[in-house]
């Protein structure tokens, strides 16, 4: 494969990449693939045998400057013979919701998110998180060296609790509040309740060293703020819905007779 840097430079790398699969409330389905980067200590490719005891590491032939390198992977758009972690990512959920024990049958169908994010070894922590599109969010770490593998649980955390917030928004959205009839408008959101809004529970998962990370995230980004705002226009949509009189139209003669 070859890896392009922010300067348009390219740098071949060889090597495997570690996947895995997770689920969470059992219907949120997260796939999850990185690969730790690093110069090769030959000047041409080894045999298979020899990346394969390295699961997880792809090795560098070449020279690119780690911060070029991780710029450019953010970049958008995707070329076949780069390095393409969402498509295995893809694969590996494609795999698990093709399980002969999934029942296929989810509450609601939402567009997958993707979230791409790179990591290089620094004294200090810092992220830069950004919404690139409908469907695209890129993070941009800065953590020492041994703490790279812990980074994935922080990204994964981040890339889980985004989705729920895309997702209960677009329910929102769908919902047709101010438009529909009130009861559709609950029939439309109660999927939110029975399996979205039990299930945030940010930095539940990260390591300890990274809360401040999160603190940062939050006085940017405000995630939390916006689920909270969300979460209380779902109830206050459920606790009017509780109320007949709110769903009759503004002429109706019912009205004049109270």
């Amino acid at each position: 494969m070859h890896l392009g840097g922010a300067a348009g430079g390219q740098v071949r790398g060889v090597g495997t990449i570690a996947s895995r699969a997770t689920l969470t409330g059992g219907h949120v389905l997260q796939g999850s693939s990185y690969a730790v980067l690093g110069p090769s200590r030959h000047t041409r490719r080894m045999q298979w045998a020899h990346y394969l005891s390295r699961p997880g590491r792809v090795e560098l032939i070449g020279k690119m400057g780690t911060e070029d390198l991780a710029t450019g992977f953010l970049a958008d758009g995707r070329d076949a013979a780069r390095l393409d972690l969402a498509s295995v990512s893809a694969r590996l959920m494609d795999a698990v919701q093709s399980r002969p024990d999934v029942d296929r049958r989810p509450p609601f169908r939402i567009a997958r998110t993707e979230f791409r994010w790179s990591a290089v070894a620094a004294p200090s922590r810092t992220i830069r998180f950004t919404v690139v599109n409908s469907t695209l969010r890129t993070a941009y770490l800065e953590v020492p060296e041994d703490e790279m593998h812990d980074a994935v649980r922080l990204c994964e955390d981040l890339a889980r609790h985004d989705w729920l917030l895309t997702t209960l928004l677009r329910l929102l959205e769908r919902s047709g509040i101010g438009v529909n009839a009130r009861r559709r408008v609950v029939h439309r959101l109660r999927p939110a309740v029975d399996h979205l809004l039990h299930l945030w529970m940010p930095a539940a998962r990260i390591p300890e060293q990274f809360l401040p990370l999160w603190q940062l995230l939050e006085q940017r980004s405000g995630l939390s703020r916006q689920w909270l705002a969300c979460v209380q226009r779902v109830r206050d949509q459920m606790d009017a819905g509780a109320i007949p009189s709110l769903d009759l139209p503004d002429d109706d003669p019912g009205l004049a007779r109270r």
